[in-house]
């Protein structure tokens, strides 16, 4: 992140910042959603956009969860016990 003039670690931690932010605002937008969508359209409509604000959720998760979970990238043996990754190079 030359541009930002930061090390690898400072990189590191304004990637996770951006991250944080952007999934406080889905959270917000979603619940601003559903608050609209019940006002105008009635309950009814209620569990279908739960439904699908999941279905947004494990898109943007589900290729994480399968990168920790699957033996193609072998993170499973690397785990330690506080959750870290030990990767050697």
């Amino acid at each position: 992140m030359s541009a930002h003039n930061l090390d690898l670690q400072g990189a590191v931690a304004h990637a996770i910042q951006e991250m944080q932010y952007c999934i406080q605002c889905f959270d917000m937008n979603s619940a601003a959603l559903q608050r609209m969508a019940v006002r105008d359209h009635g309950e009814a409509i209620e569990g279908e956009l739960k439904r699908l604000i999941q279905a947004y959720q494990a898109i943007v998760t589900g290729t994480l969860h399968f990168s920790y979970n699957s033996p193609r990238y072998r993170l499973p043996t690397q785990k330690e016990d506080d959750g870290s990754l030990v990767v050697e190079l």
